[in-house]
């Protein structure tokens, strides 16, 4: 069957295509944002859910979209570990770290990413939907994350003044 949404019937590509737009936004504010990163965009679960490598990603697009997918895909160890409740933590901790140090870049993708999940939280809960128990953490866990996401992001090569951040 098609893939849809964690405990929704919306088609999964809904989400590549939401984080997509809100980066197309964004371009059109910031002209360094290259076309390369509005696709990183697109495809930046691939890697870490559909088993796309970083090679083949180069190989199909180019090295600028494998590079920032590649930094915001888990490392393989971890991706391959089926106890997604038990390294939840640990999971979000390492993409923390990551991203305090990462590039503009690959800073405004994740943040679009967390954004557009964020509107899909938001859009369940206002339809009713226990979206909570749908996570491999609690409610708390989850705020938490968003919250230390909007820190990291503010370190380093800041992104605080972008549309996406705010």
């Amino acid at each position: 069957g098609s893939a849809v949404r964690k405990g929704t019937t919306i088609p999964y590509v809904v989400h590549p295509l939401g984080v997509m737009n809100i980066l197309l936004e964004e371009q059109f504010f910031d002209p360094t944002i290259s076309d390369d990163v509005v696709i990183s965009g697109l495809l930046h679960d691939l890697n870490e859910d559909a088993n796309v490598s970083i090679k083949e990603i180069a190989e199909k697009f180019n090295s600028e979209v494998s590079r920032v997918v590649e930094n915001l895909s888990e490392p393989e160890e971890l991706k391959k570990n089926p106890d997604k409740r038990g390294t939840w933590k640990k999971r979000k901790k390492l993409a923390l770290a990551m991203m305090k140090n990462a590039d503009k870049f690959t800073k405004l993708v994740f943040c679009a990413d967390k954004l557009d999940n964020a509107r899909s939280i938001k859009n369940n809960l206002a339809s009713g939907v226990d979206v909570w128990k749908l996570f491999n953490a609690s409610k708390e866990e989850v705020l938490w994350n968003y919250n230390e996401t909007l820190s990291a992001l503010k370190q380093g090569e800041t992104i605080e003044h972008t549309r996406v951040y705010q």
